[in-house]
């Protein structure tokens, strides 16, 4: 199995490249126009963040998206590709300019 994935399916790749609990799902991976410097956040954002929404509008927020938790995202993406700790898989990375 090849995952794919372009900007927000980038990051899912990514993600999955750097979870060690789907190692055995796929064989290799294509990531396409992965943001891999903008942060996660990490996952004490969305304890401060239920009182935030209490107060402010919920448009002003983005609560969905990867997050470093600890269980399954351990680190930063960038970080764990950088340390030489993700799968050692086939990729393919690229980018788009529109």
């Amino acid at each position: 199995v090849t995952l794919f994935g372009q900007s927000a399916g980038g990051m899912s790749i990514s993600v999955h490249l750097c979870n060690k609990q789907s190692a055995d799902l796929f064989k290799q991976g294509i990531i396409e126009s992965d943001p891999l410097g903008i942060p996660y956040r990490h996952f004490f954002f969305f304890y401060i963040s239920f009182y935030l929404f209490l107060k402010y509008p919920i448009e002003i927020f983005v609560p969905w998206g990867p997050h470093v938790d600890g269980m399954e995202l351990l680190e930063q993406t960038v970080d764990t590709f950088r340390k030489g700790n993700a799968q050692k898989k086939p990729i393919i990375i690229g980018t788009t300019s529109e």
